[in-house]
């Protein structure tokens, strides 16, 4: 089996695995309180990540990566005045917690799969 198919593959099951996380969460509500200097965290972990990836493998996944590290650093900074204040979840506010977090890694497995095929020898 070639590395793109493998590839491909790992990316399918993270996504079903995703798609089953979500349905469970549904049912069972998310009960988690938000810390904005997560966010922050994971986007300066994720811009500088893309960044480097579309740079050294000259591919525009890396941008897609980078782009994910930009939101997550904007909403982090927007929200500096709640670090370290764990903040109650509404339903709504739930609701888009799970989709951003659910498009979110849908976005990093397309980009693993778009990495994957395009250095593909």
């Amino acid at each position: 089996m070639s590395w793109p198919i493998l590839g491909a593959v790992i990316a399918i099951l993270i996504i079903v695995l995703l798609a089953v996380f979500i349905l469970k969460l549904k049912k069972s509500g998310w009960k988690q309180a938000i810390d904005y200097k997560n966010y922050f965290i994971m986007g300066v972990i994720w811009l500088p990540f893309g960044m480097m990836m579309a740079l050294i493998f000259e591919n525009s996944a890396g941008m897609v990566f980078a782009a994910m590290g930009a939101v997550y650093l904007a909403i982090g900074l927007k929200n500096r005045d709640k670090w370290g204040k764990p903040q109650k979840v509404t339903a709504q506010k739930n609701k888009v917690i799970v989709t951003v977090v659910a498009v979110s890694i849908m976005i990093a497995a397309l980009g693993v799969i778009a990495f994957m095929l395009f250095n593909a020898k």
